[in-house]
């Protein structure tokens, strides 16, 4: 779309191009982004630590990258949650996910070791 600046006098000031997002009218950035933001939670917060999160550049999408989820003592690894489209295998502690252009948060779920709620015997018969 060209927009046209005209003055009182009816004399052509200025013309620029101007690219408008269609689906609600607004002009996009002027810039792609150039770097995403993968985050990494986990719960519980005292279940184990993360690794991988991170801010990563433009040139480094596509790319697989090593992510991972190291339990504490007593815990073990359940699963990722969250943005895990882009993640290899959901429920392997060490796997890989696909680097994109948008922010991604995902979350290593630990569960308690034979805690409340755990897959052991419940002793009944």
């Amino acid at each position: 779309m060209s927009l046209t600046v005209t003055n009182d006098s009816g004399t052509d000031v200025r013309t620029d191009s101007v690219i408008v997002n269609s689906t609600d009218g607004t002009a996009p950035p002027s810039d792609p982004a150039t770097t995403s933001v993968l985050t990494i939670q986990r719960t519980p917060n005292d279940g184990g630590t993360v690794t991988g999160a991170g801010t990563y550049q433009t040139s480094q999408f596509g790319t697989a990258i090593a992510i991972s989820a190291n339990p504490a003592n007593g815990y073990e690894f359940f699963r990722w949650t969250g943005d895990t489209d882009a993640i290899s295998n959901t429920t392997a502690r060490n796997t890989t996910i696909i680097l994109s252009p948008e922010n991604k948060t995902i979350t290593a779920t630990f569960e308690e070791i034979g805690g409340v709620g755990g897959s052991g015997d419940d002793g009944g018969s």
